[in-house]
């Protein structure tokens, strides 16, 4: 069900959650204010709603999934950014090739767009990359870009109807990084019709020599899946993150984000069950596995962003001017926890921008150091807490009805 805001100037919640265990042990506000640009300035406009409420209920169950782009992952140390919508061709004369750029400060993530294309056939049976056809508007998201299912790749026979569910979820054929794209193809017998991706990384385009795997292994070389998009739970390398790991693995030297810079190599060292055999260690795998609130594509987790950083998004608005404004300053936010005032500092934890409406997004987290005192909602009658926006009382926490404690909690 859809939030209404608190407020026709943000959304903001306030609540309590755990590091580490069950126990609370820190307070956070949530804030999602809403922008409209106009000749490179902000201004604020209604407010668009948290979405995507992924905290337990009051009795501690767990929602029943997990949807891409929630507002409310608290733990995230950098700022996802997400560009929504589609790129146009210039002056919407049909091309065969444009593209798109997203420069945020310093950084640039440029994306190469093609029109439709299809794997071709030489005379020797040798897969090529066939021509493009024109379009003006493509889709900038997970499902033009490199990846998909390679259905004539053979799984093991089916056991149960337990078995061919867990199969349709999780099919040899998928592309780890990426089962919603096009264009990955396995098995080498000719097969026609397949189509190609319609957005590549400009600096690692396909070749007429990377289209065709051989064997379901032969994945790790293969394009990173280059759009503006979230990134999914179980894709590849944010399962690792979760703890999981693809059907097929493949050498750490053999992956294109290794190669790229974009995971360690030593990253197996930290997805050992073995106890942690210093502080150190413990750290470093916690920091590792805190990465899978992440959830903006390669490139675009950034930051954390501070105001007055330039943003510039080109190629994704109908009238072909680029999207320009500078970040915004943060509210002002104070949680009062207990009748003690915490003045804590905002992060920026998703910007999300949709060209062709003129929309900004922002989220910012705000989270305690710790608590005066034990807080437990569901134990306690009364649990005092609210957060304060601009030296205004924005929302108040909502004390849960009392329920029987945990197993080994103390109302202190």
């Amino acid at each position: 069900m859809t939030r209404a805001p608190v407020s026709q100037l943000y959304d903001a919640v306030v609540d309590f959650a755990p590091t580490r265990g069950h126990i609370p042990n820190h307070a956070y506000g949530l804030v999602k204010l809403t922008y409209l640009v106009s000749k490179g300035e902000l201004t604020l406009a209604p407010a668009e709603p948290l979405v995507h409420d992924i905290r337990p209920g009051p009795l501690g169950e767990l929602p029943e999934s997990l949807p891409l782009g929630s507002d409310f992952w608290t733990y995230k140390e950098l700022t996802d950014v997400v560009v929504s919508g589609s790129a146009h061709a210039p002056g919407g004369r049909s091309t065969q090739r444009m593209e798109v750029r997203c420069d945020i400060g310093r950084v640039i993530k440029r994306i190469a767009v093609f029109g439709r294309r299809h794997i071709e056939w030489g005379r020797e049976r040798k897969a090529r990359i066939g021509s493009a056809e024109g379009f003006t508007t493509m889709p900038i998201d997970n499902a033009h870009a490199y990846g998909g299912i390679d259905t004539r790749v053979p799984y093991p026979p089916i056991r149960s109807l337990m078995h061919a569910l867990e199969l349709a979820a999780d099919h040899p054929g998928a592309y780890p990084r990426n089962q919603d794209g096009k264009g990955y193809y396995v098995v080498p017998e000719r097969f026609d019709g397949i189509e190609l991706p319609n957005l590549e990384n400009p600096d690692d385009l396909l070749t007429d020599e990377r289209l065709v795997l051989g064997e379901p292994r032969g994945w790790g070389p293969q394009p990173i899946p280059w759009t503006f998009d979230w990134q999914p739970h179980g894709s590849f390398p944010r399962c690792l993150f979760l703890g999981t790991r693809p059907r097929f693995e493949v050498p750490a030297d053999e992956l294109s984000e290794v190669r790229m810079g974009m995971l360690d190599e030593r990253y197996e060292q930290l997805l050992t069950d073995a106890p942690p055999a210093s502080k150190e260690e413990r750290a470093a795998r916690e920091a590792f596995s805190d990465r899978f609130y992440q959830e903006a594509s390669v490139g675009m987790q950034l930051g954390p962003l501070k105001a007055g950083v330039p943003v510039r998004v080109s190629g994704m608005r109908r009238h072909g001017a680029p999207l320009a404004f500078e970040l915004p300053a943060p509210p002002s936010l104070e949680l009062v926890i207990a009748g003690t005032v915490d003045p804590v500092e905002p992060m920026m934890t998703n910007l999300v921008i949709i060209p062709d409406e003129g929309q900004v997004l922002i989220t910012y987290c705000a989270r305690s150091n710790g608590l005066p005192r034990k807080l437990i909602p569901g134990v306690h009658a009364h649990v005092p807490l609210s957060l304060r926006i601009d030296d205004a009382v924005a929302v108040t926490y909502d004390t849960p009805p009392p329920h029987p404690p945990a197993t080994g909690a103390s109302d202190g």
